[in-house]
């Protein structure tokens, strides 16, 4: 089976020292591990430490930097929780908004993602490990509801559910989102903006952490979107538009993800 992937697990939070251990590294000339992908725990510290409260965008700009370490960046398996961490919905104090963030963040960025069960409705659990691990609802005949149907799901669950409904297909179907690079710009004023680029498409996401809304001048992007450029809203109402004065506005606390044409 030689398209099989397998997926090391080495718990190391420092993309420098997590490197070396995957396949063909730049940084271990002793040693081989044929690894052609690791569990990125480096990205998985940044994505924690942005989701709890006053966390900042800079976390995830910052360990993205240090994606040169790796021999393949874009085969390392990212995620925001797993059975042995908090869920981010713990880490980020029920806080949705932010949670909303690193999902867009995780479903947008390079690598390939996991989704651990209960996230997509928004799961909190707990510190210990039953709590880490605790049973989703409707799984078992015990349950007293059926989370796996609209009607068994709370409005806040189905609200966050068709949230990451929505960004999963959005990453189908646009293959930037999954194989594309990355130019990304340091976060000022909590606002991350980054394009994913392949040969076929340009995608603009912008990660708005602040508590206003926000006017993005596309001139400043100039040298790699072009001059007034053509802009498809894909979060939103994804329909073909120019942008007044080249300006795009975000809500606070909120992202957007748009293609340029």
């Amino acid at each position: 089976y030689p398209e099989f992937n397998i997926t090391g697990e080495v718990w190391i939070e420092d993309p420098a020292l997590l490197a070396p251990y995957q396949g063909n590294s730049k940084l271990n000339n002793k040693l081989n591990t044929n690894l052609p992908s690791l569990i990125d725990f480096g990205l998985y510290r940044a994505i924690r430490n942005f989701a709890k409260p006053n966390g900042s965008l800079n976390n995830l700009y910052e360990t993205l930097a240090k994606d040169f370490l790796y021999s393949d960046p874009n085969n390392l398996l990212i995620f925001t929780d797993n059975h042995d961490v908090e869920r981010l919905m713990y880490t980020a104090e029920e806080d949705i908004s932010k949670f909303k963030l690193a999902i867009t963040f995780l479903l947008t960025t390079r690598g390939i993602p996991q989704i651990y069960y209960g996230t997509e409705i928004g799961m909190v659990g707990g510190r210990s490990h039953g709590e880490l691990r605790e049973e989703f609802p409707g799984g078992f005949p015990k349950h007293k509801r059926n989370a796996f149907t609209e009607d068994g799901r709370t409005e806040t669950e189905n609200q966050i559910y068709h949230f990451i409904k929505n960004l999963i297909q959005l990453r189908k179907n646009h293959s930037s989102l999954r194989h594309g690079g990355i130019i990304h710009f340091p976060p000022k004023d909590e606002v991350y903006i980054y394009f994913r680029i392949d040969d076929n498409e340009k995608v603009l996401v912008v990660l708005n952490n602040g508590g206003h809304k926000i006017n993005i001048d596309l001139k400043s992007f100039s040298k790699i979107i072009g001059n007034n450029p053509k802009v498809v809203d894909l979060w939103e109402i994804q329909n073909e538009m120019y942008i007044n004065n080249s300006v795009l506005e975000l809500a606070s606390n909120s992202s957007g993800i748009f293609l340029i044409k």
